[in-house]
């Protein structure tokens, strides 16, 4: 598919607050619909499940709420089978994608 135009961060999020509606992601200045479906949803439930762990188990961990907007510059997050989801943010959370996505 050819894009007439590239979109940047800004415009896409200055849109996004006129037009709220949710499955919108801006991939490569693109915008894209990706509703989510059955294995999205549980892998987010479980990914939930653990976050929540890992909060109530730490000291000095909180939470944070929706609307939240995600930047990654030049990220490929296409993680594999035997791969793991960490964070120098989150010290100590790490989630093996097994988990999420299992055989």
């Amino acid at each position: 598919m050819s894009v007439a135009e590239r979109m940047t961060a800004d415009r896409y999020l200055a849109m996004a607050e006129e037009d709220p509606r949710r499955g919108l992601q801006l991939i490569a200045g693109e915008v894209v619909v990706s509703e989510p479906g059955p294995v999205h949803q549980r892998a987010v439930g479980k990914l939930f499940v653990r976050l929540v762990s890992w909060i109530e188990n730490g000291d000095r961990r909180g939470e944070t709420f929706l609307p939240l907007d995600v930047k990654l510059d030049d990220v490929s997050l296409e993680p594999g089978p035997g791969e793991s989801l960490s964070s120098p943010l989150l010290p100590g959370f790490e989630l093996a994608l097994d988990e999420l996505f299992p055989g």
